[in-house]
């Protein structure tokens, strides 16, 4: 009896150490990879288009194209947050340089999620223009 249950304890132990050492690879930038390799093929794919807004479901993810305040393509996916709660943005923070105008207009013609809504709409710039006629 007590060889089983040592056998027992040790496949546990064995399991859990194995357990701990794979844990990390499905949260952080493990997990994160799938989505960054989506914006950065459409990025290089669509490199030269010059539309405003440039939509693209890849893999089941929605993803979108914009250009910022620059006149440079940042790519977003607008149906899920990161790990942190931060957005997936290529270049990296990206989603800071788009106009507030932009961010309507996703919101307005895509399905973006609510927690991808509310971080765009607290990091956009609103346009110098905005309110003048």
């Amino acid at each position: 009896m007590k060889k089983v249950f040592l056998a027992a304890f040790g496949i546990v132990l064995v399991l859990g150490v194995v357990w701990r050492i794979l844990s990390p690879l499905r949260h952080g930038e493990f997990s994160e990879k799938p989505v960054y390799a989506t914006l950065q093929g459409l990025e290089f794919e669509r490199r030269d288009d010059r539309a405003a807004v440039v939509p693209e479901t890849r893999h089941g993810r929605l993803v979108a194209g914009v250009l910022d305040r620059n006149g440079r393509r940042v790519w977003m996916a607008l149906g899920v947050t990161r790990g942190d709660g931060g957005i997936y943005a290529i270049p990296d923070g990206g989603e800071a340089s788009v106009e507030c105008e932009t961010v309507q207009l996703l919101v307005g013609r895509y399905d973006v999620a609510a927690d991808v809504e509310s971080r765009l709409k607290s990091a956009c710039i609103r346009s110098s223009l905005a309110g003048r006629h």
